[in-house]
Formats: structure tokens, sequence, C-alpha cells
């Protein structure tokens, strides 16, 4: 988030940052919050949390890469379209060359599944436009804090379908979430 403000040029004020920051913490003590499911020891544990790291430097910086290509396009909806079509066309080429002597089976099921295939591509698209039209017309970093709010709604379908337990960590950090948004929402 830092490097996105950095990055474009959009400073944030102290009570933005003061939410980011909350923000951050809460995603973070929700990730972290053992479910009562762990059974793996510590050193898998610190292991995750490197994972998770790795993942957040990758999301950080295809989020300034996405927010200077939708400035640069001018058009949310036509950049992700583009992306799509860029990514998806060799995408599926590999998968049909992989499928090798299969591949008359590959067609088919791609084929078969052909409806739910347009229903998931239109709400990725649409749900992916509606993040790149946000960056076009608030500061970067807010939107992607307010993004990784999901950490929240993982937690409660964690607690509410896999039975997980939600416990204080959880709470705390969900507690820190909702703070940080109504800082970043008045700030």
């Amino acid at each position: 988030m830092a490097l996105a403000s950095a990055a474009l040029g959009a400073p944030l004020s102290r009570q933005a940052w003061l939410g980011v920051v909350l923000l951050s913490a809460g995603v973070l003590l929700v990730g972290l919050a053992r479910t009562g499911l762990d059974t793996a020891g510590a050193g898998n544990h610190r292991k995750a949390l490197g994972f998770a790291l790795a993942n957040a430097c990758i999301i950080a910086s295809y989020t300034v890469i996405d927010s200077l290509g939708v400035r640069a396009a001018g058009d949310a909806f036509s950049y992700a379209a583009a992306l799509f079509l860029f990514d998806g066309l060799p995408f599926m080429a590999l998968v049909l060359w992989r499928a090798g002597p299969r591949r008359a089976e590959a067609l088919a099921y791609l084929r078969a599944r052909a409806a739910l295939a347009l229903i998931g591509t239109a709400a990725s698209i649409g749900s992916y436009s509606i993040a790149l039209w946000a960056m076009l017309h608030a500061p970067v970093a807010l939107v992607a804090a307010l993004r990784e709010t999901s950490v929240v709604f993982a937690a409660l379908i964690g607690t509410w379908v896999l039975r997980e337990r939600f416990g204080w960590g959880r709470a705390a950090g969900t507690v820190l979430v909702v703070a940080g948004v109504a800082a970043l929402r008045l700030s």
C-alpha cells in the first residue's frame, strides 16, 4: 500500500494511514488466529506465514501494475477484458496442448460446461472491473486495503461452513478491520 501510494503519487492523510494500519493489523490477526483445527507444529505455521508474506508482496506488485495499466487505458472494463483475453487464450492453448491424445475429451468437457464458464467469467470480469474502476477514482492504497477485507468473509465462511472456531484472535482481527474501514471511510 505504501508502494502504491509512493509509485502513483497519491499521498494519504494521517487518518487514511491509520485506517490502512488498522485494517492490515486486523487482516494479520484474522489470518494468524488459531482455528482449533491446527494440527501442524509451529514450524509449519511459520512456513505458512512466509508464504503469506510472499503472496502479499505479489499482490502489492500486481496492484501497482494494474493501477498504472488501468490509468493508462482510462477504462476499467476495457483493461480487464484485454487482460482476460490475453491471459485466457494462451492458457486454453496450453491446456489443449497438454491434453495431447485426450484433446477431444478435453474439448467435450469444455463444451459441456460452457454456460457455467461464461457465468463465472462474467462474474470474475465484473468484480475485477469494479476494483479497477475504484483505482481510477480513489487512492490505490485505499482500494488495495479495502480489497483485503475479504479475509473477514473467509473467516466467517470458515466458521459457519467448515465449523472452524472463530475465537478471540479472529474476533479482535475483525474489530480492527471494521475500525480500519471506518477510518478509511471518514478520511
